[in-house]
């Protein structure tokens, strides 16, 4: 799928200008004709551009693409007419130009499954439901599924945004507050103390010179910042630094516990949406390990699914891969042992839900004693080196007078 911007002419003169998502340039002719539409010009953005800017539906998108579709089949909408709808009247323009574009396929006699796949927007796990979903009758059903997961997914990010707010608020508070001392009350201190106390303490004298040097050079320290900030994203997106990454978050200190919570729930939340909505297990395997969410995760279940062909059951082999908690394996052996694998991963999938929840508001209450320490230091520095300075200084000038 490509992205254009197009300029088209209607049947007064009238300029139409627009940009919107299309297989390639025959769909767009196709599109602008049957709304009595002539192209006179189309751009088709750059690979990269695309690629940052309308990249593959995250969560919120493909829950409401899906949920779209779903609620117009239960009422008994045919699949062209929900897509229609949808290209006119969904919420979002990146909906509506993904819907457009889904509906050239269909209209050409492709099956929903097929048009979400030569899409390239769409995960996995929505591309195969929708297979199973069309393989059984139940189409409306599965979309359904997939919709009520990705909005769960939506909302629990939704809490870990929330919970964020606190901490980055105290630290942009925390680094404005010193860079006011830096550009403006060390200066006037350091006017003061070279006027009426010529020879300062050591310490006094570093904290100043720092302040000097900080302030002749915020502007070299603030390019290397800006541009880890502009760069980073990206370089994230990089394959070649998804592994080293991943697998240094699955270590680190602290924040592994939080990255492995999230890794087992993504895992077992889409094992029991797939699973359960009638995927057979090797195909559910094969969807999750093809975007296991973390890379060094899915190198240790890299031999997950050759096991269960040779005949292990998922939680022996869950086990031998060493990559699983033990309540993992054991409430799969328990779906396994009575056929409710779907509702066993469902339940693992709300047990690290909850769990990740918990831990991001254990890591953010451990944030505000982490910030109330560096405060405190930072004004036992200033008490050390300024405040004291400007008591003796005081201490001298009453002194003076009484003489």
């Amino acid at each position: 799928m490509a992205r254009y911007r197009y300029s088209a002419v209607t049947a007064n003169g009238d300029f139409v200008k627009g940009d919107a998502e299309f297989l390639n340039l025959g769909e767009l002719i196709s599109s602008l004709s049957s709304r009595n539409l002539t192209l006179y010009k189309a751009v088709e953005l750059p690979l990269w551009l695309q690629a940052l800017r309308f990249g593959k539906l995250g969560p919120a998108l493909s829950a409401e693409f899906c949920y779209f579709l779903s609620e117009y089949m239960r009422a008994g909408a045919s699949l062209r007419m929900a897509l229609q709808d949808m290209a006119e009247s969904a919420p979002r323009p990146r909906v509506r130009s993904v819907a457009r574009a889904v509906l050239l396929r269909i209209e050409r006699g492709d099956a929903l499954s097929v048009a979400l796949q030569a899409s390239k927007v769409f995960p996995a796990m929505v591309i195969n439901l929708a297979k199973v979903g069309e393989e059984t009758g139940r189409l409306d059903t599965a979309l359904a599924a997939v919709a009520r997961h990705y909005e769960q997914v939506v909302q629990l990010r939704g809490t870990l945004a929330r919970s964020m707010v606190y901490p980055l608020i105290a630290l942009l508070l925390l680094v404005l507050a010193a860079a006011f001392w830096v550009a403006y009350v060390l200066p006037k201190l350091a006017t003061l103390f070279a006027t009426l106390m010529p020879q300062l303490p050591p310490n006094t004298r570093a904290v100043l010179d720092a302040s000097n040097w900080l302030r002749d050079n915020w502007l070299w320290l603030a390019l290397p910042l800006l541009a880890l900030l502009v760069l980073l994203p990206l370089a994230l997106r990089l394959s070649a630094l998804r592994g080293p990454i991943d697998r240094l978050k699955w270590f680190l200190p602290v924040f592994s516990r939080l990255e492995r919570t999230r890794v087992f729930y993504l895992f077992f939340s889409n094992m029991g949406v797939m699973y359960g909505t009638g995927m057979t297990l090797s195909r559910t395997l094969e969807v999750l390990l093809s975007d296991p969410g973390n890379q060094f995760f899915g190198r240790r279940l890299a031999g997950l699914s050759e096991r269960i062909r040779q005949g292990s059951a998922l939680n022996q082999a869950m086990q031998a891969s060493k990559a699983f908690e033990t309540i993992a394996t054991g409430m799969v052996r328990l779906g396994e042992s009575t056929g409710s694998l779907g509702t066993q991963s469902e339940r693992l999938g709300e047990y690290y839900q909850h769990k990740l929840k918990l831990q991001a508001e254990l890591m953010v209450r451990l944030f505000e004693p982490m910030v109330l320490l560096v405060i405190g230091v930072l004004l036992a520095v200033v008490v050390v080196t300024i405040v004291i300075p400007i008591y003796d200084l005081a201490q001298s000038a009453a002194g003076g007078m009484r003489l």
